[in-house]
């Protein structure tokens, strides 16, 4: 709560009203506590957490030892160990996007007008910038290169939606 009253102070002006949002995300997905304890039970014991493509990120402080409660409390690694595991996944996914983009583009002819640079992706959106004549062709790759299965995750499916716009601040979903 304190660090996203820190990052947000116009939409969470105290650290208790980010606590609330917090609380109602958690009651929303009362999963997401269980499997945050567990992420980091699980990097504080081995040392490392492995992500689906074989990767491995190591942790040293999951926990540390607190002499006055007698106790484990969350350590300087107990925040990265929940990150690590969808932060990896999602960057090796993208990159495997980022090759069967550039493929399809080749194949389709268009490496010359469809443009599509490193700085295309913003976390987990692709960009794309073609002429309006191709846009639902491109929107079409674009569904089909996001919304394969993920192998090394079991054959996850992911929803992916497009949209299409003069520039990012005019976009509808198309």
């Amino acid at each position: 709560a304190k660090l996203v009253h820190e990052l947000y102070p116009d939409t969470f002006p105290t650290k208790t009203s980010a606590q609330v949002e917090i609380d109602e995300l958690y009651a929303l997905v009362p999963d997401i506590p269980q499997w945050h304890k567990a992420t980091m039970d699980r990097a504080h014991k081995q040392g490392f957490l492995q992500s689906p493509w074989g990767v491995r990120n190591y942790f040293y402080r999951v926990y540390n030892w607190d002499w006055t409660t007698k106790s484990y409390k969350e350590g300087e690694d107990s925040k990265s160990a929940i990150a690590f595991l969808p932060q990896h996944s999602n960057a090796m996914f993208q990159r495997k996007n980022t090759v069967l983009i550039v493929a399809a583009i080749r194949k389709l002819g268009k490496q010359d007008i469809w443009k599509f640079h490193a700085a295309s992706f913003i976390h987990d959106s692709i960009g794309l910038r073609v002429p309006e004549a191709d846009q639902f062709k491109a929107k079409d790759l674009l569904l089909e290169v996001m919304t394969r299965p993920i192998k090394e995750m079991g054959g996850l499916v992911v929803g992916a939606q497009v949209k299409s716009g003069k520039n990012w601040g005019a976009m509808d979903a198309i």
